[in-house]
């Protein structure tokens, strides 16, 4: 949990809370995979919570080494519009950092169980944070990020667009989004 908010501080977006109902769900899957014999990984079938998974030899990295190697992702990560978010072109080589450091998301829970002579590491996020392959209009949004408005047609995604921005930066990009007073 230490490593996940550091990564977020780091970029200017709001710190995570823990969720005893995510790491649950992390548990579960992480035993789904223990019982197909913990050395392959495979993401489950989520519409509503993100994931990340995590799988090495068994007591040879703490929690946080583990949290840390999806870490490392950062220095391939660039600002933008996803799926454009990495250095090498392909958005999954940062797929996990982009996971940490979502805007949107606001809680996370994780489990890890050992077999096989592995450790295996499942943290869920909620809100789910990266988009279906379909969407490629939502945007990885630290406070500290550049935004490039004038690039931005506002067309039938505006709304889908907007939706990905914290409620205050919605409010300042589309005043009619904003409660009356």
């Amino acid at each position: 949990m230490t490593d996940h908010c550091g990564y977020r501080k780091d970029v200017g977006v709001s710190l995570l809370t823990w969720s005893e109902a995510l790491a649950r769900d992390a548990q579960t899957w992480a035993n789904h995979l223990a019982a197909m014999g913990g050395n392959t990984l495979m993401h489950d079938d989520l519409d509503d919570e993100g994931e990340n998974l995590w799988l090495g030899t068994a007591g040879a990295f703490s929690s946080n080494d583990m949290v840390n190697s999806w870490g490392a992702e950062k220095k391939q990560f660039r600002q933008g519009i996803f799926p454009n978010v990495s250095k090498t072109g392909d958005w999954n080589d940062v797929g996990h950092y982009t996971q940490m450091i979502w805007g949107a998301t606001t809680q996370v829970g994780c489990a890890k169980t050992t077999t096989g002579g592995n450790d295996i590491l499942v943290c869920r996020y909620s809100p789910d944070s990266l988009p279906s392959f379909s969407t490629v209009n939502k945007t990885v949004l630290p406070t500290k990020a550049v935004l490039l408005l004038s690039a931005i047609a506002f067309d039938s995604n505006a709304a889908s667009f907007l939706r990905s921005f914290p409620l205050s930066l919605q409010y300042l990009l589309n005043p009619s989004l904003a409660p009356s007073a």
